[in-house]
């Protein structure tokens, strides 16, 4: 196809005159053959997501954002955020996601694994709540698997600020062994790059 692509009849309008050339292709296939690749191509564009920034957002409770205060340690929004699930710092809890997966809640969404120090920057506390509520209640949830050989969960959720901005929430996890474990957590305005964490395939959309 790649080939074909750089034929003069495909100059200018790349997709639409490569679009028109398959149409006659088609055309010279037996009816059967025709039916099956129209079935599949349907089939595709029903599961076919739809873009990050046109899904339905809920607005953001006052009640679930967390004051900011001097005052508060990183370990203090950690226990804020794990008191979501009934734990605490050193206490990992299992929690049923709606998928019926268990996964593991700890400071590590908060933990910078490579100097072994939380990671609960300013612009990130105040949403703690928020990534619990990701979890407990995803927009979406997308599994694939990693280079490393590894698999990854993201949990994505979309928001409508009071001055209705969205705003998104992804939750990270990854499979060791039979165990989901949360890795990370983020507050993000960028739909595109909470669209590119949109790979893999989609395992729940609420």
């Amino acid at each position: 196809m790649r080939a074909n692509l750089q034929n003069a009849e495909f100059i200018g309008d790349k997709v639409g005159n490569f679009s028109d050339w398959l149409t006659k292709k088609m055309e010279t296939l037996p009816p059967e053959t025709q039916k099956m690749i129209r079935l599949k191509l349907a089939e595709v564009a029903t599961f076919a997501p739809e873009q990050i920034q046109n899904l339905p957002v809920e607005p953001i409770d006052p009640k679930r954002l967390v004051e900011v205060s001097p005052t508060k340690t990183d370990a203090d929004y950690i226990n804020i955020f794990l008191d979501e699930f009934g734990t605490s710092i050193g206490n990992p809890a299992s929690y049923t996601d709606v998928t019926n997966t268990k996964l593991l809640i700890s400071d590590e969404f908060f933990t910078d694994r490579a100097i072994g120090t939380y990671k609960i920057e300013r612009g990130r506390a105040s949403y703690v709540k928020l990534f619990a509520d990701t979890i407990k209640n995803p927009d979406e949830i997308w599994e694939a698997a990693r280079q490393s050989g590894t698999t990854k969960r993201h949990y994505i959720k979309a928001y409508l600020t009071d001055k209705g901005k969205k705003r998104y929430t992804l939750i990270v996890s990854d499979k060791k062994g039979e165990d989901w474990v949360g890795t990370t957590a983020f507050y993000s305005k960028d739909s595109k790059y909470i669209e590119k964490q949109r790979d893999g395939k989609r395992i729940y959309k609420k």
